[in-house]
């Protein structure tokens, strides 16, 4: 918990430093109505959000939070326009509903660092993929759910640091363990963020494959949370080999599915679940139903599949998200299948452990 409030004192610094800069951090809007200004109270009481009523942040976040009422409205009607059954993505006032677009974007979407490493690696990954994919494209049920087989972790929250890259990692790490042992432990994120480095940057951001690289070539293997606790901001590295820990094994794959995404469903039924490039930018607003419009391909974020459902109107992934589980689905969202939707399959790592 002091670890949390430590993070509210810096990002509320921030804050007030991007305005005494002249950063703009909210669209204009109409003067909040009597209405909306209780609206914003009850919110920030839901939130336990606290701003001085006079202060210039609390007219920031209350511009803000007009300003996400009306995208609300707008992304609703655009959906509305183009979904035809009933289980549609819906947008609504989530706890970031105070926040800009531009701040959301920098303080959540900064996981993923491409650069050459990323390259690289997809490259090493997709020649000779071929039969690989058509193997796991072949004979998979309708619908499968990880989550229902026990071996998935409860969702987690990344805070104000930007480390999705290693909450992914660590996640399917995780449950690939828990699918070959038969019991699930939570490994710890912290010691990739404090120690994966060689491109990775901790809070700052990271990248699922050369994370996964970085394991296999230097044989570590994370510990048990509980020998290497959370703290959610980059610290020294700790780890001690002699404790041994989940290794990755050697023939982990960090690959572009673009255009087979059957290969996607096929190998998180058939192997497991797998982590996910993405782009989240419309994820801030998001509040359940199935992603099937509206989300670009700017890679920004990283999550986990853990599942899908063939069976409903729109065929879609199971989503994982580290934004804690008041967010979306419980901690889950749903994205259509079949279209590179939000460029979830452009980078996928799929991975074996082994003790």
């Amino acid at each position: 918990m002091a670890n949390i409030e430590w993070q509210r004192v810096a990002f509320g610094a921030t804050v007030v430093g991007l305005l005494f800069l002249g950063v703009p951090m909210y669209v204009d809007v109409d003067e909040p109505s009597t209405h909306q200004v209780e609206e914003f109270k009850r919110f920030l009481a839901l939130h336990n959000k606290n701003y001085v009523e006079s202060s210039d942040e609390y007219a920031v976040r209350l511009r803000n939070y007009q300003a996400t009422l009306a995208r609300i409205k707008e992304r609703n009607a655009k959906v509305s326009e183009k979904c035809k059954h009933s289980d549609c993505a819906r947008f609504g006032v989530t706890e970031f509903a105070d926040w800009s677009p531009e701040e959301f974007t920098n303080t959540y979407l900064t996981g993923i660092i491409k650069n050459g490493h990323m390259n690289s690696s997809i490259s090493r990954t997709e020649s000779g993929n071929s039969s690989h994919r058509i193997l796991y494209a072949a004979n998979v049920p309708d619908k499968f759910d990880w989550r229902d087989r026990g071996v998935v972790t409860k969702v987690k929250n990344q805070g104000l640091c930007g480390a999705c890259w290693a909450f992914s990692v660590a996640e399917v790490v995780e449950s690939m363990h828990a699918i070959k042992v038969g019991t699930v432990e939570v490994l710890s994120t912290q010691e990739l963020i404090d120690c994966a480095k060689e491109g990775n940057m901790g809070c700052e951001g990271g990248n699922t494959c050369t994370a996964t690289q970085w394991m296999v070539d230097k044989n570590v293997g994370l510990v048990k949370e509980k020998n290497y606790g959370l703290t959610l901001v980059d610290g020294a590295c700790e780890y001690i080999p002699e404790k041994g820990g989940v290794h990755v094994a050697k023939n982990f794959k960090c690959t572009s599915y673009v255009d087979s995404e059957d290969s996607i469903v096929g190998l998180v039924a058939s192997h497991g679940p797998v982590s996910v490039a993405v782009d989240g930018s419309t994820w801030q607003d998001y509040i359940g139903g199935i992603i099937q419009f509206h989300c670009e391909k700017n890679l920004n974020h990283a999550a986990v599949i853990v599942g899908y459902d063939k069976t409903a109107p729109v065929p879609y992934y199971i989503v994982r998200n580290s934004w804690g589980p008041s967010f979306g689905n419980s901690g889950y969202l749903k994205i259509a299948i079949g279209s590179n939707l939000c460029g979830i399959a452009e980078l996928v790592v799929s991975l074996d452990t082994v003790d």
